[in-house]
C-alpha cells in the first residue's frame, strides 16, 4: 500500500490542472486495490484484495422523483479476488509424537478467496470534481481450500450482501479516482470448514496450549476500504442541463 501514496500525490497534481468534473457518463468501470479487516470470528488473517467493478446509470433516477437534484442512480456488478491465511490459533493443534517427546503444531492454509455481486447505488454531486456516493448489493462469495492440505479439491460458497459508500474525484472527462469503504457480509459462514487438521492428530492432552478461540458468528461483517481507479467514457459535460 505504501507504493500508492506517490501515486495518489501525483493524481493530485494532475487533477489540478485538469477541468475535471464529475457528471456521469452512461457507464463507468473501476480497477481496485484494497485490503479487508477481516471479523475476527471468521478465522482469516487481514489480506488485500484486487478487483473490478462496473456500473451503468440509467436514464431512471428516483432520487430526483423526490426533488433531489444533482444525483444519479446507478446498477452494477463487482468481484474481487484474494488470498488470505487462515489464523493458526483458532483451530485445534495438532500433536505429533516422537519417542519420548510431543510436539505441538498449530496449522494455518492459505485458501482462495472470490466474491462477486450485483450492485446498486446513488451519487451526490456536491462538487464539478467530487460526487459522493453509498451503494448495497447482493452476490455469493466463494472459498477455495488449499489442495494439498485437504487432499482433495474442496469448495464452498454462500450468499454474500454488500453496503458501503465513497468519494469519487475526477482527475480528467474520462479518468478519476474512488476511495471507497464497505462491509462484506458472509451470510452461512462456517468456520470449521477451514480446520485442515485430521481428528487422529489433534492434541487430545494439552488442551489449554492456546488460548479458547474468538467466537464464531454465522453472519460475520468483513470491513473492506480500497483505492479504485475508474474509467468513464464519454463523461458528459459540466451544466445542470447535461446531467443525467
Amino acid at each position: 500500500m505504501r507504493r500508492l501514496l506517490p501515486l495518489g500525490a501525483a493524481a493530485l497534481v494532475m487533477a489540478s490542472a485538469a477541468q475535471a468534473q464529475t457528471t456521469p457518463g452512461k457507464y463507468g468501470v473501476g480497477a481496485h486495490i484494497g485490503y479487508t479487516s477481516f471479523d475476527k470470528g471468521t478465522g482469516l488473517a487481514n489480506a488485500p484484495f484486487f478487483g473490478v467493478d462496473g456500473a451503468y446509470q440509467t436514464p431512471w433516477n428516483p432520487l430526483k422523483k423526490i426533488g433531489l437534484g444533482n444525483t444519479d442512480f446507478s446498477i452494477g456488478f463487482m468481484f474481487a479476488a484474494s488470498r488470505p491465511l487462515t489464523r493458526d490459533d483458532q483451530f485445534p493443534v495438532v500433536a505429533l509424537d516422537y519417542g519420548d517427546t510431543t510436539f505441538l503444531y498449530t496449522v494455518a492454509q492459505r485458501i482462495t478467496l472470490l466474491q462477486s455481486g450485483v450492485t446498486a447505488g446513488a451519487g451526490l454531486h456536491a462538487t464539478d470534481k467530487i460526487r459522493i456516493y453509498a451503494f448495497g448489493g447482493v452476490g455469493a462469495y466463494t472459498m477455495f481450500l488449499d489442495t494439498r492440505q485437504n487432499l482433495k479439491n474442496q469448495s464452498f460458497n454462500h450468499q454474500m450482501e454488500l453496503l458501503g459508500g465513497g468519494v469519487d474525484y475526477a482527475l480528467s472527462q474520462s479518468i478519476g479516482v474512488r476511495f471507497e469503504l464497505r462491509a462484506a457480509i458472509f451470510s452461512g459462514y462456517d468456520r470449521n470448514r477451514l480446520d485442515p487438521t485430521v481428528g487422529y492428530a489433534r492434541d487430545q492432552r494439552i488442551r489449554d496450549e492456546l488460548p479458547p478461540p474468538d467466537p464464531a458468528s454465522v453472519r460475520p461483517w468483513n470491513p473492506q476500504m480500497s483505492i479504485v481507479f475508474q474509467y468513464v467514457p464519454s463523461r458528459s459535460g459540466g451544466t445542470e442541463g447535461n446531467r443525467q
